[in-house]
């Protein structure tokens, strides 16, 4: 048998192995290098609180915690950092890194809306709210949280402006800052007044109720009082008693429909008067026109027997006691021929 030139299997993997995690070890070590090369570029920041309580932190610490873990967040969308997840479903954190139109500054805390549905807030993901902002997660460091609630500051005059087209799809800074109010909200004056305004008519209306319940009550124990007092007689005089009451009550309503027909007859003869004097009126104005339009000087006036005035012409002899008057005074003194009773 000849000799074999070849290496154990097992000990050929084994050196394999080595060179293959020496060879990834260089390539970690040469993107770390890289990575660190270009972050310290950037510089270093300071966060302060005015109540203090956070210490310096470089760029470094706080975008990455491992080589691999390296994130960046999409053009326009701010990095919050040291954030946690409020009781309300909201996120509250620091800004890394800031707008370039101003709308946030490094260092600030802020406090987002609420997180929309189905989004997982985690470490290196980018989330949107429910208003339609999005924010990029980065390093979750709670024990670097100032204890103080963050103050809601005041919006600055680019917030009041149109996001530039950079910021598409990004936070809109006037519309995510909710302020944190350390004392409940005053309450609705409005609602207040309504609600007394309410309760003052309820009572009122109650105490109408009370009033009318006491009123019939008084009545109806005087009736009781009164049928007490009637069935306390003998019965020969409750039978009398009530034929009085009953002849009393028959004569009443007698007297009403007798004072009704009285009543309607003397409006309908009044009337009927009326329409008669207004009717001879007429008549002997349109007798005087025609007169004084045939140029006669004079007319006359008479009342009949049953008292009624009329205008006769000269030339009629019928009238009773007549009176000569001229056309012209009758047409302006109308009275004249509406007088009560003979004229002389």
């Amino acid at each position: 048998m000849g000799c074999s030139n070849s290496k154990d299997p097992g000990l050929l993997d084994e050196d394999m192995m080595d060179v293959m995690d020496n060879h990834e070890k260089k390539v970690r070590n040469s993107i770390v290098k890289k990575d660190s090369a270009r972050l310290k570029k950037r510089g270093t920041f300071k966060v302060e609180q005015s109540r203090g309580g956070m210490k310096k932190k470089t760029a470094h610490e706080l975008r990455i915690r491992e080589p691999g873990e390296m994130k960046e967040a999409p053009a326009g969308i701010p990095t919050l950092v040291n954030w946690v997840l409020t009781p309300e479903g909201a996120v509250l954190g620091e800004v890394f890194e800031g707008l370039k139109n101003g709308d946030y500054h490094e260092g600030e805390l802020i406090q987002t809306s609420e997180i929309a549905m189905g989004q997982l807030c985690e470490e290196w993901k980018v989330v949107e709210t429910e208003s339609g902002s999005k924010y990029f997660l980065g390093i979750n460091d709670t024990d670097e949280l100032p204890q103080s609630q963050p103050k809601a500051r005041a919006p600055s005059p680019a917030q009041t402006k149109a996001p530039s087209p950079v910021q598409t799809g990004g936070a809109s800074p006037a519309d995510e800052i909710i302020p944190l109010p350390s004392t409940p909200p005053p309450a609705r004056t409005r609602v207040e007044s309504e609600a007394a305004l309410l309760d003052q008519q309820k009572e009122k209306v109650e105490k109408a109720a009370a009033k009318r319940a006491q009123i019939e009550a008084a009545k109806k124990a005087k009736e009781e009082e009164e049928r007490a007092k009637t069935l306390a007689l003998p019965a020969a005089r409750r039978q009398t008693l009530g034929n009085e009451e009953e002849k009393k009550r028959w004569a009443k309503n007698r007297e009403k429909i007798l004072n009704e027909q009285a009543a309607r007859i003397a409006a309908e003869k009044a009337k009927r008067e009326q329409y008669e004097l207004e009717r001879e009126r007429n008549m002997l104005m349109d007798i005087a026109l025609t007169k004084e339009a045939q140029g006669v000087k004079s007319m006359t006036v008479g009342v009949s027997s049953e008292g009624h005035k009329y205008v006769i012409p000269e030339e009629n002899g019928n009238a009773v006691k007549p009176k000569r008057i001229k056309p012209s005074e009758m047409m302006r003194n109308p009275s004249l021929v509406e007088e009560k009773g003979p004229m002389e």
